[in-house]
């Protein structure tokens, strides 16, 4: 069938007044340019991408995320002053990776209205505000704006503080219950 296709073409284009050896460089470009055309346009274009990273363990997470403590109990008659009451130390765990050399904790949560270095109390006592301390004994405000470095050991971190009571209103605090709500966050090297 492409014979005769051929012959016929020649046919048309000697009529022409075109040479053969010319006729036969056009029909051999055009098949060439045919046979290129069809394979470039025809298959999909492709693309090799490398992709590299790495996996490490150097991340950190709080033992557990939310939990509660409790302080003893304290007659209303006791908060004369400002000094702190009940006072209890605790300690959270971080675990880390292996990668992990310092994490940096921060405290926060609300104010109270009157001591702004204490956390507010949303239960139903009046007058009294929860303190909280560093392992040295430093105020831990609720601002956020004291970090507390922990170097992990053995891939868990100790974060060690005191919490206490502490009247807001010294000899005008009522009974009821006591809640403070703290937030801690912790950035890692």
């Amino acid at each position: 069938m492409m014979k005769e296709g051929y012959a016929f073409l020649l046919k048309e284009q000697s009529k022409a007044g075109l040479s053969f050896g010319y006729t036969m460089l056009l029909y051999i470009c055009l098949i060439i340019v045919c046979f290129f055309s069809k394979k470039s346009f025809s298959e999909n274009p492709v693309s090799v991408l490398t992709i590299s990273g790495r996996v490490i363990s150097k991340t950190c997470a709080f033992e557990n995320e939310s939990q509660i403590f409790y302080l003893s109990d304290v007659n209303t008659n006791a908060f004369k002053d400002s000094r702190l009451y009940s006072k209890k130390e605790y300690s959270i765990n971080i675990n880390c990776g292996s990668g992990v050399s310092a994490v940096k904790v921060v405290v926060n949560g609300s104010e109270d209205s009157l001591d702004k270095d204490a956390f507010a109390n949303t239960g139903q006592s009046t007058g009294v505000a929860l303190r909280l301390l560093d392992a040295n004994g430093g105020i831990l405000a609720p601002d956020g704006s004291k970090e507390i470095l922990i170097t992990p050991q053995n891939l868990v971190g100790k974060f060690t503080f005191a919490a206490a009571y502490i009247a807001t209103a010294p000899g005008r605090v009522t009974a009821g219950t006591f809640e403070s709500l703290v937030t801690l966050s912790f950035s890692y090297d």
